[in-house]
């Protein structure tokens, strides 16, 4: 008896108190009312959290789902400008209030960009950073001299450094050596691999990996399934993975850029080449989203398309090889000074695939191997039924005209008959007479 009416007394007590807060909502809330805030690495859907918010139910009186976000997902909102707000209070008095600062870059420092693969492709990108004020390296890793040449020249002629690929392992246990000074060639805050597809793994294999660590990797290769599975396989999970394929290749080695790689014109260009082309991206590992943002704000000029890699693949595979396969096979047009629109097309198409080397158009077969056979056999079959109708026809205007010269003889030998029956009817006319 004495429980039940310390519970009715209780219930009183709670009944008067929410009243009155309803009546005076500027009143005091009531006291000894807590409420927790629980963060935990799962989806709400997954059958462990939905049994353990269960339970929880059972045992709260209240229970609310702010929200169940992906890891490594961009704040947006409030919550982004009280993120940034603290980031600034952590800077300022030397305290790292959150744990992403650690790979935050400086918003106003220009991005620091290296390039692996300094062909007419990267030096292409390296005319676009540069446009934009970034900081450009290139690490050169053809085996070819001549070729090795060419692109040291055309590094010195934009004015960027450069170093081969092979002393990268030197350079970095030198810099682990002495860590009071750091060679420029290695402060970076994105690697971008323009390299071959067929080369691509081999090459993120032999690359340091203290060279990745910390750091955006950006691949640009014309498929990206393949390297998007190499960089989350093989890279350490500190570098950010952004999958890309600026679809300007052409345009931009078309673009003579002054003849001279001349920078200072460069940046006088209006007509970039790379205005208006597609850029396809997919954000496949990201934890500094800032810097993705501020690398991808450098195509500014381009129709920026954000895709998964399969999407992509799926899209543009078919397109670039029989593309590809197209200019290989058109080769051979003569030039000419007066030509159609439909002609100079087929001349660009065939330029490109001059100008796109052998080890490109095999990476562009063999990983999209099974529909590149189907567009060859196709291509095949196109072929011989083209050169079937040209012989049917040829072999039917012959035979018109075989049956026009028939029919003509005919007609003649039949004139020649009435004529002679004309003169043998006129020759017994003038005998009768």
């Amino acid at each position: 008896q004495q429980q039940q009416q310390q519970q009715q007394q209780q219930q009183q007590q709670q009944t008067t108190t929410s009243s009155s807060f309803a009546q005076n909502p500027t009143g005091d809330k009531r006291r000894f009312r807590y409420c927790f805030y629980l963060d935990f690495l799962d989806s709400e859907l997954s059958e462990n959290a939905q049994n353990a918010l269960h339970h929880l139910r059972e045992q709260a009186d209240f229970c609310r789902i702010l929200g169940s976000y992906p890891q490594k997902s961009r704040l947006v909102g409030p919550v982004a400008v009280a993120s940034d707000e603290l980031k600034h209070l952590g800077e300022g008095g030397g305290l790292s209030l959150l744990s992403t600062d650690i790979q935050a870059s400086n918003p106003q420092a220009p991005l620091r960009i290296g390039i692996v693969g300094f062909g007419e492709f990267g030096q292409s990108l390296a005319r676009l950073f540069l446009q934009h004020q970034a900081g450009v390296v290139a690490y050169i890793m053809d085996d070819d001299a001549n070729k090795k040449k060419v692109q040291e020249a055309a590094a010195q002629a934009m004015g960027i450094e450069h170093t081969p690929v092979f002393k990268l392992q030197n350079m970095l246990s030198q810099q682990d050596q002495s860590s009071s000074s750091s060679s420029s060639l290695l402060q970076l805050d994105v690697l971008v691999l323009a390299v071959p597809l067929i080369h691509f793994q081999d090459v993120v294999r032999s690359l340091p990996q203290d060279l990745f660590s910390g750091k955006l990797i950006v691949e640009v290769c014309p498929l990206n399934v393949h390297p998007k599975a190499v960089l989350l396989k093989h890279l350490p999970p500190d570098a950010d993975v952004l999958s890309s394929h600026p679809m300007f290749g052409a345009a931009a080695s078309n673009h003579d850029m002054l003849g001279d790689n001349n920078i200072n014109n460069i940046n006088d260009i209006d007509d970039a080449p790379w205005d208006g082309q597609p850029m396809v991206y997919e954000k496949a590992r990201i934890s500094d989203m800032k810097r993705c943002d501020r690398f991808l704000s450098l195509f500014e000029g381009c129709q920026r398309v954000e895709m998964t890699a399969e999407q992509h693949d799926r899209y543009t595979a078919d397109a670039a090889f029989v593309t590809h396969l197209t200019g290989r096979l058109l080769s051979v047009l003569p030039p000419t000074p007066v030509a159609s629109r439909e002609y100079a097309a087929l001349c660009d198409v065939a330029e490109l695939s001059e100008k796109t080397d052998g080890d490109a158009f095999f990476g562009m077969f063999r990983y999209n191997e099974p529909r590149a056979r189907l567009h060859l056999n196709q291509m095949r079959e196109n072929l011989a039924r083209v050169e079937r109708e040209l012989a049917a026809k040829e072999a039917y205007l012959e035979a018109r005209a075989e049956m026009k010269n028939a029919e003509r003889q005919r007609l003649i030998e039949e004139c020649k008959i009435l004529l002679q029956d004309v003169v043998s009817n006129q020759g017994q006319e003038q005998q009768q007479d």
